[in-house]
């Protein structure tokens, strides 16, 4: 399977990141969102398309970069974006995964400069936080017995 150019920018920009170099991860990301995606081609004369995991994660990424340069505007922008792209959206992955989601971003070390800034962060994480009921989390094949089962039988194929 071959990669597109915006999973190829992602990588690149994951490892800017690692290395403490924010300015030219952020070029990276950047360019992801501008570069052909794995998503649908809908017209011959143009690339195809990002898909959403594309765009998450260079939103996600740009958040953390712009947090720890302390662009702050910017990180709560991209962090917007980030869900407004759909991350941690129960009624696309269920309320299960997008829990588990919205947590691990709430627990997320690189925005942590975000949650002492303002308001925002309170304001952004209220908006977008999942809410389900025991019933919904009952209801959800990726949190049920079955859904697991199956989850296991496809990660063996």
């Amino acid at each position: 399977m071959t990669t597109s150019d915006a999973e190829d920018r992602i990588e690149e920009g994951l490892r800017q990141f690692k290395e403490k170099k924010f300015e030219q991860a952020v070029q990276s990301f950047e360019r992801a969102l501008t570069s052909e995606g794995n998503g649908t081609k809908r017209d011959r004369a143009k690339s195809k398309e990002l898909t959403t995991a594309e765009k998450q994660s260079a939103y996600y990424n740009l958040a953390a970069c712009h947090a720890k340069m302390e662009n702050y505007d910017l990180a709560f922008a991209s962090l917007e974006l980030t869900f407004e792209n759909g991350y941690a959206n129960a009624r696309t992955y269920g309320v299960a995964r997008a829990s588990k989601d919205f947590e691990a971003l709430l627990n997320d070390v690189d925005l942590i400069p975000l949650k002492n800034v303002d308001e925002r962060w309170d304001a952004i994480t209220q908006k977008y936080r999942v809410k389900g009921s025991e019933l919904a989390y009952q209801l959800d094949v990726s949190n049920s017995t079955i859904g697991r089962a199956i989850e296991m039988i496809n990660k063996k194929k």
